[in-house]
């Protein structure tokens, strides 16, 4: 699934700055001013640049490229071939990007913000006291989570799986995503089974069916949204 626009523009854009600035180390160089202050200035500017947007798109590589280029002329020494592999670190990731070659970023920003979530919804559970309904705002975190990452799964699915209801006036249901997923082979029906009844607690927790589920089920359901997430998402 394609990045939202707005992201895909700000990365496009990143990379067309970087690699401006880039181009000027080369003409600079070119010049003889290579161990000019201003230089050295603009160079480390660029390579830290280049670090930031790498650990905004989370390629599988980041962590190696970024180490390598912590350490690319890092005692003050500017060679030459320090400059020329700056310069093709940069010209193959924005490449890379511009052909489709990085289709997962997206998918690994989905999973990142969605593990973020769950991390808040477990601090939640562990807040509340045993006998409160403080656990109900973890359901509720919880199965919102669960809706809108199986909402992502039906668009990644070849074809996409229509996520709004068939007279295009709001959403499907929880469950409708559940049974479509499962319909088009992402699952088999124990694991439906298993989201079914997440679904059931959230629908409850959002309708105020407070006593009709506790504390255990939540933490069960946490777990196992988790669980599902890692596997699916």
């Amino acid at each position: 699934m394609p990045l939202p626009e707005s992201l895909d523009a700000l990365i496009r854009n990143r990379f067309a700055n970087i690699e401006e600035n880039a181009k000027l180390l080369e003409e600079v160089n070119d010049s003889g001013w290579a161990l000019a202050k201003h230089y050295a200035i603009r160079f480390h500017q660029v390579k830290a640049n280049v670090i930031s947007l790498l650990m905004l798109m989370k390629l599988p590589r980041t962590n190696r490229l970024v180490d390598d280029l912590r350490h690319l002329a890092d005692e003050g020494n500017i060679p030459e071939s320090a400059v020329y592999k700056l310069l093709g670190i940069i010209s193959a990731i924005k490449s890379d990007y511009e052909d489709g070659i990085l289709d997962d970023i997206a998918e690994r920003i989905e999973a990142e913000i969605a593990g973020d979530y769950l991390t808040q919804a477990t601090s939640l559970l562990s807040e509340g006291d045993n006998g409160n309904f403080d656990h109900i705002p973890a359901a509720v975190l919880t199965g919102a989570i669960l809706e809108d990452s199986l909402r992502r799964l039906c668009q990644r699915q070849d074809p996409p799986i229509e996520i709004m209801k068939s007279n295009g006036k709001g959403y499907k249901t929880l469950g409708t995503y559940i049974d479509d997923l499962k319909n088009a082979g992402l699952y088999n029906e124990l694991t439906a089974k298993h989201l079914r009844a997440w679904a059931d607690i959230r629908n409850k927790a959002a309708h105020g069916q407070f006593d009709e589920f506790g504390r255990n089920e939540v933490e069960l359901m946490l777990q196992g949204v988790q669980n599902f997430l890692a596997d699916y998402l």
